[in-house]
């Protein structure tokens, strides 16, 4: 089973940018352990897409806190 899981950002693009390389550092982390499959940009970078193999909620919202 997997899990979908779509970001929507409410903040700036500045904000966002400020913050992409530990975003982009902690989706790799995540994947390299095996919880995302992919991730990925979506809506003109104004919403981001991330494909999980965390099923449990409490765990995926542990994983979601840390980014």
């Amino acid at each position: 089973m997997l899990s979908c899981i779509t970001l929507t950002y409410k903040v700036s693009g500045e904000i966002i940018r400020n913050h992409l390389e530990s975003h982009k550092a902690w989706l790799k982390e995540n994947i390299d352990l095996g919880h995302f499959i992919l991730a990925g940009p979506i809506e003109n970078e104004n919403a981001g897409f991330i494909l999980s193999t965390i099923v449990n909620e409490d765990h995926l919202q542990d994983v979601l806190k840390r980014d």
